[in-house]
């Protein structure tokens, strides 16, 4: 990967560059301080996420606040209108990650049998 690992993330940056004929400083400066698009309503942010998950097959999201009081009003405002439209969930069918992908549970190789042999 190396040296292509970002080229998709340069690529749009030069390509924003070039399209909205932005100066080097413009270009530093928008890097360093990414704007997220989900800023706005809870509706506003609730009509984004579910607009990625339906459109371009999202099936989870990392949550990152500066603030504890913004993850709060996330989830008090945020989660119940994903729950309401059913993108969110309200209760797991297991309690691993294995269970609810369906997954079998290999034996563990390292528990005595209670089985007899013989």
């Amino acid at each position: 990967m190396g040296s292509n690992s970002f080229k998709s993330g340069t690529d749009r940056i030069k390509q924003d560059a070039k399209e909205q004929n932005l100066t080097l400083r413009q270009v530093a400066l928008r890097a360093a301080t990414p704007r997220t698009p989900f800023i706005g309503t809870p509706e506003k942010v609730a009509d984004l996420l579910q607009e990625w998950f339906e459109g371009f097959g999202e099936d989870g999201f990392i949550i990152h606040f500066n603030l504890p009081s913004t993850l709060t009003r996330f989830i008090d405002d945020v989660v119940p209108i994903l729950r309401e439209r059913g993108l969110f969930r309200t209760e797991y069918e297991s309690d691993t990650l294995r269970g609810n992908l369906g997954l079998p549970f290999p034996t563990n190789r390292y528990a005595q049998s209670t089985v007899k042999k013989g």
